[in-house]
């Protein structure tokens, strides 16, 4: 119920809406388990993917995963944005270390541009 009322008043004043979380709905990709209980993920696609809520979402940032993906709804409504997933600054899981930046228009707020940072590990103090 809030996140439908969060959307529906950003739709209404027109605004973009980015949204942030720590772990994404879906399913990891090392062990190929659930991330959330079903009935959340059916709750949250019902809110994110509503045509006349889920256009105004620029873009959903969430991370926990270890790894730069990028995930597009299954059912997207026109002008919805994408689902980021960032990397992480540790090496915990053979990961090479990085960070994204997002640049978006704060007028329209429109994605601009994406550019992900990485060290990479496997080449330190090779020539």
């Amino acid at each position: 119920a809030w996140l439908r009322e969060r959307l529906g008043e950003a739709r209404r004043k027109k605004q973009a809406v980015l949204i942030e979380g720590h772990i994404p709905p879906g399913v990891e990709i090392y062990g190929f388990t659930e991330l959330w209980q079903p009935k959340y993920v059916r709750t949250y696609l019902g809110i994110v993917q509503d045509p006349s809520l889920g256009s105004c979402i620029i873009a959903q940032l969430f991370a926990h995963l270890h790894a730069d993906e990028f995930r597009l709804l299954p059912d997207a409504p026109i002008g919805a944005g994408p689902m980021l997933l960032s990397g992480a600054v540790s090496p915990y899981f053979g990961n090479n270390p990085s960070f994204r930046v997002v640049e978006y228009n704060p007028s329209t707020g429109k994605l601009l541009n994406i550019k992900v940072y990485a060290a990479d590990l496997a080449t330190k103090g090779e020539s």
